[in-house]
């Protein structure tokens, strides 16, 4: 039986080499990366305090951290949600439901 960690690891690898592979190719993904880039610098550039530059910087780490969070939680949502009409209209011959 396969432990509902042991899949969300499963499919957190599988999803990853995907997404690299989509975002390599995707031009609004580069576009937003590039302008994410350029945004940085500016932002490195501005006069601010080593203390105020510091509280933003844990603040920006956080909200990335919750968005990548969220979004592993989508993909293995969708990844279940997937499987689990696939199974209840034939196509695994495993029932979810049980499990």
């Amino acid at each position: 039986m396969l432990s509902k960690e042991l899949l969300e690891k499963t499919v957190a690898e599988a999803i990853d080499i995907t997404r690299n592979q989509y975002a390599k190719t995707d031009s609004v993904y580069k576009m937003e990366l590039e302008n994410l880039e350029k945004l940085l610098r500016e932002y490195e550039d501005l006069p601010l305090e080593k203390e105020v530059r510091s509280r933003i910087d844990a603040y920006i780490q956080s909200l990335e951290k919750l968005d990548g969070r969220y979004a592993d939680l989508s993909y293995i949502a969708g990844i279940r949600d997937a499987c689990f009409w696939a199974a209840k209209i034939g196509l695994l011959g495993i029932d979810l439901e049980k499990r």
